[in-house]
């Protein structure tokens, strides 16, 4: 047991820990349960295309959320490394009004261009309404009327 002592102005204060309660023990693995886990292994070896339902997923199961979320992604690079040049090389400051509008229609414009005349290979059998990158949209706004 190890007891604390607190330095106050009247010297050390004695303070009692606070008692710990014990955790269960947890079962032992019985044999069928090792068979199972092993069943379940060979399973999930066997299907190629098994997709995990318990752990954090990074891009979506739907074909053509995870070809816009990709295609989102390496774009973000893209326009990322863009703005970079433009600061690392000060182009802004031989930009006027127009130098502005054109840097930003050349980061916008790929935006709706790329999916729309590259469609993933999902997306080419659904119609434009039906894209993932046509019906990316903010959340719904309540208004308080």
């Amino acid at each position: 047991m190890v007891m604390f002592f607190i330095p106050t102005p009247q010297g050390l204060t004695f303070v009692a820990p606070l008692p710990v309660e014990e955790k269960p023990k947890k079962e032992k693995n019985t044999k069928k349960k090792k068979e199972d886990a092993k069943q379940e292994k060979k399973e999930k070896k066997s299907d190629k295309n098994h997709v995990e339902k318990d752990g954090p997923r990074w891009l979506s199961a739907d074909e053509s959320k995870r070809w816009g979320e990709l295609f989102y992604l390496y774009y973000s690079i893209a326009w990322i490394s863009f703005f970079a040049v433009i600061v690392v090389f000060k182009v802004y400051e031989y930009c006027g009004n127009y130098g502005y509008t054109a840097i930003g229609l050349i980061v916008c414009v790929p935006c709706f261009l790329i999916p729309w005349l590259f469609p993933g290979e999902y997306d080419r059998q659904l119609p434009l309404s039906q894209r993932y990158w046509v019906k990316v949209r903010s959340p719904k706004i309540q208004h308080l009327t």
